[in-house]
């Protein structure tokens, strides 16, 4: 997420002598037991708990369930069961239909599989569709 938004969230680890620094360290200092960032971890020890040094991993979650249920609901409609949409005739309306009512009213979290079928297809107007040159970029459609 943040190199998709020119954001850098590793720059303390970007200074070209402390990677050359660290290059030069021995494997066994820096992976121990199937568990990476071993030097890391230890040193950060003293600043922060465990329960933070040693959890598992997470992810950098975005709001994308929230934002295709309210704030995009009209484009991804658009998008998804509008005119155009019929364009490849890869998808069962109906069933999108169903999927996107499910998903704007709350009972089910279709994300994952709304999200795929909105870029399949903008993806495919961009690249396929016979009525490209008249349509308006993928870029548009969500602004």
């Amino acid at each position: 997420m943040g190199m998709a938004t020119s954001i850098e969230a590793r720059v303390p680890f970007l200074d070209h002598q402390f990677a050359e620094s660290i290059f030069n360290l021995p494997s066994e200092l820096k992976v121990k037991r199937f568990s990476g960032k071993h030097i890391l971890k230890k040193s950060m020890e003293r600043v922060l708990p465990k329960e933070i040094i040693y959890r598992k991993k997470a992810g950098f979650p975005t709001p994308i369930s929230r934002w295709m249920a309210q704030d995009l609901k009209g484009p991804i409609t658009e998008v998804l069961l509008g005119s155009d949409s019929e364009d490849h005739g890869y998808f069962d309306r109906k069933t999108v239909k169903t999927l996107l009512d499910q998903h704007v009213s709350g009972r089910e979290n279709h994300e994952r599989l709304l999200f795929p079928l909105l870029n399949f297809d903008l993806w495919y107007r961009v690249y396929f569709s016979q009525k490209a040159e008249r349509e308006f970029s993928a870029a548009s459609v969500l602004a």
